[in-house]
């Protein structure tokens, strides 16, 4: 036994013999291990959850259920949760919408299909429409001109025309009408537009008449509005 002060004694704190390892590597008196040694093990998070498949975490899912990365607009929004698929938001057209002047043409009401009035569409698809339209001829210019109000979509064809034929001037009357429309071939969003006519009938002045339009197609007032995808 040592009985001198314990600097005096030999002392190991590993409890080995003097000059003996314990397989650590040199320098390392952690033990810590090399992850690329051989046979060696670590714990590596695995792939995230993702519950639809689209490649995109549950935790960061914009559309659960869907897959984010179809995005039609690229607008950010997941096509299954937007709501516009023509531009990042989905517009607002607030009725009624007139053309003004003397011989003022007015839509009072627009519906789809007993809806609203902006709507998507595929392309081709025909779905029903009503709408209330108005008209109040104060040119007395021409007290004895047939009126009437065509619809149609903005640069593209007329699909209605109402004709109030020589109104009383100065008083408004309305038409409360019903039909169809065929959505365009195009995908994109496509504006319907009315403008206020004053040909024979509907149907006359054949030679005057642009894709059903009385002279020329307008780009407005806009009374609805059909994204097509």
């Amino acid at each position: 036994m040592c009985l001198v002060p314990l600097a005096a004694c030999a002392f190991d704190p590993t409890g080995l013999p003097s000059g003996a390892t314990d397989g650590r590597p040199s320098g390392d008196p952690d033990g810590a291990i090399a992850i690329d040694a051989p046979g060696a093990s670590i714990d590596a998070a695995g792939p995230c959850p993702d519950d639809d498949g689209d490649t995109v975490c549950d935790s960061a899912d914009r559309c659960p259920g869907s897959d984010d990365r179809r995005d039609h607009d690229a607008d950010g929004n997941p096509d299954s949760c937007d709501d516009w698929d023509c531009g990042p938001t989905r517009p607002t057209i607030s009725l009624p919408v007139s053309t003004g002047g003397t011989l003022n043409a007015s839509i009072e009401l627009w519906s789809f299909n007993f809806g609203p009035n902006v709507i998507e569409l595929a392309p081709g698809a025909t779905i029903g429409f009503g709408d209330t339209v108005a008209l109040r001829d104060s040119n007395n210019a021409c007290t004895s001109c047939n009126d009437q109000v065509e619809v149609g979509f903005a640069g593209g064809a007329r699909f209605q025309c109402v004709d109030f034929g020589d109104p009383q001037q100065g008083v408004t009357q309305r038409q409360l009408r019903t039909g169809t429309v065929t959505a365009p071939a195009t995908p994109g969003r496509h504006d319907v537009v009315i403008k206020v006519a004053q040909a024979g009938n509907c149907n006359s002045d054949g030679g005057s008449r642009v894709d059903g339009w009385w002279q020329s197609a307008p780009t407005g007032p806009i009374v609805a509005a059909v994204c097509v995808r």
